[in-house]
């Protein structure tokens, strides 16, 4: 299993493993406290992909916006 996706309004799931080129993938972590941005509104090549680890996020992809739960 290289990439899979599978979308609904604008979101994705994707599962990443081996078959796909490290300099492909980058992974970071970024901490947002309640009401706050993890940085401005912007757009770029490629894939973004989140992990919510505990309370919730709202993303916004073009013009929807979606909220996101933990895990």
């Amino acid at each position: 299993m290289a990439l899979i996706e599978r979308s609904a309004k604008g979101l994705a799931t994707l599962w990443v493993d081996q078959a796909i080129p490290a300099d492909r993938l980058t992974v970071h972590i970024t901490e947002v406290g309640p009401r706050m941005r993890a940085h401005p509104p912007h757009t770029h090549e490629g894939i973004e992909g989140f992990y919510i680890l505990e309370g919730q996020a709202v993303v916004e992809v073009g013009d929807d916006r979606y909220t996101l739960d933990a895990g």
